[in-house]
């Protein structure tokens, strides 16, 4: 049983707790760096060796850490280099897609990699990053049919993330989310997009108070290419033609307008007094104030 000391908790609970997730973080030289995770995403890997943080929101989540489905991650890891002001980082994780309800023996497996650039420019910080997802039978966490093409879908991912410290405390991000996805029934063109705001120190110090609004990953073109029986054709007596379904979001009830679906959070993380040794620390407690559909 874990020392109930080292981990600040009562002995009753040291006894029913069971770890869930962990990472470490090992430097191989002055300019390498290797960290390896299990029930930890590939891009939080990322961000612990690179140092930039995009916040912890509960529902705008980071869309550069998302899949686009709730995922069950397994094991992850990540290495970075440091090639003068620019470093490289290649990150892989797997896992399944998360099901309510286990539909198939082997689950609904996936794989993730990564490749990312990143550069500092005084107070900014640029990254621009290429992966892939690989589904063996799900397309973008969903499951389908045969005769809609499931079975497996590989999508590949164009990332841009911005970020930039004004001062006092003030920090805002900017990110870009661009996805192609292939199929066995069709293509999808997906897009996400998000933005978020931070201060610190609002009423002491260590506390924080951030502000994201988000759009998810999304379909935004594309659809499912179906032999049906849409003409007849009497030459040839064959009453099939080709049919694309198209799987773009509905438009709303003026023209030119979309329902689209945006989320928009704040957090707060405040410090708490340790009851052990009264020493302040930082605690990172979201709270939802409002989500907008």
């Amino acid at each position: 049983m874990p020392n109930p000391d080292r981990l600040g908790i009562g002995p009753d609970d040291a006894r029913q707790a069971r770890l869930i997730a962990g990472s470490a973080v090992a430097r191989l030289d002055r300019k390498t760096a290797a960290a390896f995770g299990f029930a930890e995403g590939a891009k939080a890997l990322e961000r612990q060796l690179t140092g930039a943080e995009a916040g912890a929101f509960l529902i705008a989540r980071d869309i550069s850490g998302d899949p686009g489905f709730t995922a069950k991650r397994n094991s992850s890891m990540a290495v970075r280099h440091q090639f003068g002001k620019t470093g490289v980082t290649v990150s892989s994780e797997s896992g399944n897609v998360w099901q309510e309800t286990r539909n198939s023996a082997y689950g609904s497996p996936y794989r993730y990699t990564s490749m990312a650039l990143d550069r500092t420019f005084g107070s900014s910080w640029l990254s621009a990053g290429l992966s892939r997802l690989e589904e063996k039978q799900t397309l973008l966490g969903g499951r389908m049919s045969g005769v809609l093409g499931g079975g497996g879908a590989t999508t590949t991912f164009l990332d841009i993330e911005a970020r930039r410290t004004f001062g006092n405390g003030w920090s805002a991000g900017l990110s870009a989310r661009r996805g192609w996805t292939d199929f066995a029934a069709g293509k999808f063109q997906t897009g996400a997009y998000g933005v978020d705001v931070t201060k610190l120190n609002v009423l002491g110090d260590g506390d924080r108070l951030g502000l994201r609004v988000s759009q998810p990953l999304r379909i935004e073109h594309g659809g499912f290419a179906m032999l049906l029986p849409t003409a007849y054709d009497y030459a040839t007596e064959t009453a099939t033609d080709t049919f694309t379904l198209r799987a773009v979001p509905s438009t709303g009830v003026a023209p030119g307008l979309s329902r689209e679906t945006v989320s928009l959070e704040a957090g707060a993380s405040l410090p708490r007094l340790d009851l052990r040794d009264t020493q302040q620390r930082p605690e990172n407690r979201q709270h939802t104030v409002d989500v907008i559909q």
